[in-house]
C-alpha cells in the first residue's frame, strides 16, 4: 500500500501539532494589560483564539491542503501512468464536482476507473469546501451551495438560509468539524489507488 506524503502531512497537521497549540493556547493567560486592549473578555489565549475565529481558520487551511494533496496525488499517478502528458495548467485535477472530464482523461489515458472506489464522493465533497476556503474565506454563494448538492445529493439552503442566507453573508464553518473523517477518506482512497 502507497501512502500519499501530501495527505500524511495535512493528518500530522491535523492530528498532532493542533492538539500541541490548543494546549499551549490553553496554557496562556492574557495578562492585565492584554485584557484591557480585548474588546471581549478572554482569559487565555486559546479564548481569544476561539473567540476571534483564528480556529477556524487554521481548519480552513487544513482544509485547503487536504485538497491541494488530492490534486497533487491524482496529477502523480496521471504522470506515473499516463500515455500522454497533460499541460501542468491544466485544472482538471481539481475540477471535481462534476468530474466527467477527469474521469474520461484517466479512463482513456491510465486506463484507471478513478471514481470507482467508495471515497471519490467525499474527495468530490472535499475540493467543493477547499474552493470555498481558498477562493471565498469560506464565504458562502450559490455555486457552492449548490456544488454540495451535486455531490452529496443533500441540500444545505435550508440551514442556510436559517443564518440569514442571501440577505446576510454568511461564513460556513460546518465542515471543518469533519476533517478527520475528510482526512481518513482521502488516506484510504489513495492507498486503494496506489
Amino acid at each position: 500500500m502507497a501512502r500519499n506524503l501530501d495527505v500524511e502531512r495535512v493528518a500530522a497537521t491535523h492530528n498532532m501539532f493542533r492538539p500541541v497549540l490548543v494546549d499551549a493556547l490553553k496554557q496562556r493567560s492574557i495578562t492585565s494589560e492584554g485584557q484591557a486592549i480585548l474588546p471581549f473578555n478572554a482569559g487565555s489565549l486559546f479564548e481569544l483564539w476561539e473567540r476571534t475565529f483564528a480556529d477556524k481558520w487554521f481548519d480552513m487551511g487544513t482544509m485547503i491542503r487536504l485538497g491541494t494533496a488530492i490534486e497533487m496525488g491524482l496529477r502523480s499517478i496521471y504522470t506515473d501512468l499516463a500515455s500522454e502528458p497533460i499541460s501542468r495548467n491544466t485544472r482538471v485535477f481539481q475540477r471535481l464536482a462534476v468530474p466527467t472530464e477527469l474521469e474520461e482523461v484517466f479512463r482513456q489515458q491510465c486506463g484507471l476507473e478513478v471514481g470507482a472506489l467508495p471515497e471519490w464522493s467525499t474527495l468530490r465533497e472535499i475540493m467543493v469546501h477547499r474552493h470555498l476556503y481558498a477562493h471565498r474565506s469560506g464565504l458562502l454563494d450559490d455555486k457552492y451551495i449548490q456544488d454540495i448538492a451535486t455531490v452529496t445529493g443533500s441540500s444545505i439552503r435550508e440551514a442556510v438560509e436559517s443564518h440569514g442566507y442571501p440577505e446576510v453573508e454568511v461564513y460556513w464553518f460546518q465542515p471543518l468539524s469533519r476533517l478527520d473523517h475528510f482526512i481518513g477518506a482521502s488516506r484510504r482512497y489513495f492507498e486503494a489507488l496506489t
